[in-house]
């Protein structure tokens, strides 16, 4: 039976007229209708890199590896015409394994050797490109598992992309990021109560502590906004603050077999993106998404941050509360998002 439609009163047809003229009718349009992310985005899954397109989620592979390998971290150069990757070869009974670094164009063609790990065991990861897209930095941490007098601490350092030798950067940090003009670096030191943010000149001078490892117990893949105003990281577990003098220190980082990772001891704990000015003021959290282990990268434009983790790859407008989810399929390991 077809039910009769009831005309509106006039009354109502007016109240929606006047809610029209103060929201704008075409507001929800507008929102749905802004313009849509552009450029390409990076992902390491398994023993593949993937390029998705965030405008629509297409996905291309971009270098495959064997099964014995992983893929863990991936960065765009500047100009988004190629991708440095860190992949892993798998320990076996022989051979510790290790991690290289690898360079492959993403408009298609094979990878090429950058870097390879000079030590049984060693691992190179955290890739990521100089603004001026000549250099890469990057983590190195050695193997310490049976080697006497090993030096245990990872450090940051740099390959320029033509070759020739490494140099170190920072001693006893991980997982840099360039500021947009290549003046600065952020990176993380981990510390026995949590990680703490550093930010340093871009040969590593005047390095100075911009959140404290009170402050939350792991955090991760810190990136400065292409505006250089901001500093976006990962983090888990925020810890209280302390109520003054001679308070308690916060709780330990349980050691792991992967503390090579930007806080993997944390892994599994519910993680969320928190924003900060360059000098760790105005300090707030950006989502609440409880993911497992993201990684994070700003829009070449700064309107969006991707986040890639357990739950899949979101996109989060900062300026507002907007999210769009791009893929459920989980991947972990760093990303990057650059133009096409």
């Amino acid at each position: 039976m077809r039910v009769p439609l009831t005309p509106l009163p006039l009354f109502a047809v007016a109240l929606l007229a006047l809610a029209g003229g103060l929201l704008g009718w075409n507001g929800l349009a507008v929102a749905q209708d802004s313009a849509s992310p552009t450029g390409r985005i990076v992902v390491p899954r398994g023993a593949t890199l993937w390029s998705i397109l965030p405008a629509n989620g297409a996905e291309q592979a971009l270098a495959s590896g064997p099964n014995t390998t992983l893929i863990l971290d991936a960065a765009l150069s500047p100009d988004g015409s190629r991708a440095v990757f860190a992949r892993l070869n798998l320990p076996s009974r022989s051979d510790p394994g290790g991690s290289d670094l690898y360079v492959v164009p993403t408009s298609g063609g094979d990878p090429t050797l950058l870097l390879a790990h000079d030590a049984p065991g060693a691992t190179l990861t955290t890739p990521i490109w100089s603004r001026d897209g000549t250099s890469i930095l990057y983590t190195y941490t050695p193997y310490v598992l049976g080697v006497p007098n090993a030096e245990t601490l990872p450090r940051i350092e740099r390959i320029a992309v033509s070759g020739g030798a490494p140099q170190v950067v920072v001693r006893e940090a991980t997982a840099a990021a360039p500021s947009p003009d290549g003046r600065l670096i952020v990176y993380l030191k981990s510390t026995d109560r949590g990680d703490a943010l550093w930010l340093a000149n871009a040969d590593g001078s005047d390095a100075h502590e911009v959140l404290p490892a009170s402050r939350f117990l792991g955090l991760a893949y810190p990136r400065i906004s292409p505006d250089g105003s901001q500093i976006a990281v990962a983090a888990t577990i925020d810890l209280p603050t302390p109520p003054g003098p001679g308070a308690p220190p916060g709780p330990a980082v349980p050691p792991g077999p992967f503390d090579w990772r930007p806080a993997a001891s944390a892994h599994g704990l519910p993680w969320d993106i928190w924003l900060m000015s360059l000098d760790g003021s105005n300090l707030r959290r950006l989502t609440y998404l409880v993911e497992d282990d993201p990684s994070l990268a700003w829009s070449p434009d700064g309107q969006w941050i991707a986040i890639q983790g357990g739950y899949g790859l979101t996109l989060v407008e900062p300026g507002s509360s907007r999210t769009n989810r791009i893929s459920r399929q989980e991947a972990f390991g760093a990303i990057d998002w650059a133009r096409e």
